[in-house]
């Protein structure tokens, strides 16, 4: 009996031809990506090209079950990649370390080529990007996201639903840690980081400010109370462009 008898069996044999003729893209390879990356092996699509710019960090291990602690510092879609080669699968993997908003690298004709897009994405800005690369090259895409233990999916198919953008989004108050220590792309993320990891162990923490601060920052449906940090606050931000 073959690997995907059982798709066969659930879905027919022509509709499990068109999944193994199909070219894939997921963007993201952390906690939505490690698990959507299993679930598209098992679905046998043909082709299944990861693209990330993170490295894995400390943080990241006790939900994105595809990593190790001997991965730490590695790429996340190459070692993705890595994790699942010894799956039962017929799909061939493809691993991009990159920016998804770098347009050499990833031009127009880069995602003309596949049949649907994944997001797997903690970056608003990025997600943005990638709707709008949906509707220039008319991509199906399939968004997702999580706020703590919250999520949700919605399926766009470009100019026939609504997309990413068209409802307005909240400003991201709190960012993960793996972007505030490895890809730091906003001056915030600067501040936030010397406010919350350089500033405590160069002067030490008082535990009463601590604890409200704390408090501030992380929500109480967080899975991960050191991914959420605290809330920066537009004080702290005007006090350092004045300066």
């Amino acid at each position: 009996m073959g690997y995907n008898s059982h798709l066969k069996k659930i879905f027919g044999e022509e509709r499990v031809n068109h999944l193994q003729s199909s070219k894939v893209l997921m963007v993201g390879a952390g906690g939505i990506g490690c698990e959507l990356l299993k679930d598209l092996i098992l679905m046998n699509y043909g082709e299944i090209h990861v693209l990330d710019l993170d490295t894995i960090d400390l943080s990241n291990l006790n939900r994105q079950f595809l990593f190790r602690q001997k991965d730490i510092k590695k790429p996340k879609s190459t070692t993705a990649i890595n994790a699942v080669q010894h799956f039962n699968h017929g799909s061939k993997l493809i691993a991009y370390n990159g920016n998804i908003m770098d347009t050499k690298n990833f031009p127009l004709s880069f995602f003309q080529q596949f049949n649907i897009i994944f997001n797997a994405l903690d970056n608003l800005e990025a997600r943005m990007y990638v709707n709008k690369i949906a509707l220039f090259t008319g991509v199906p895409l399939m968004e997702s996201g999580t706020t703590g233990l919250k999520g949700q999916v919605q399926p766009i198919f470009p100019y026939k639903t609504e997309c990413f953008a068209c409802l307005p989004k909240a400003t991201p108050k709190s960012f993960p840690v793996c972007t505030i220590r490895s890809t730091p792309s906003k001056p915030i993320h600067c501040i936030t980081w010397a406010k919350n990891f350089l500033f405590p162990q160069l002067f030490g923490e008082n535990d009463e400010e601590q604890h409200a601060a704390n408090q501030q920052g992380v929500s109480d449906d967080s899975d991960n109370k050191d991914e959420h940090q605290r809330k920066p606050t537009q004080q702290m931000l005007n006090s350092f462009t004045r300066s």
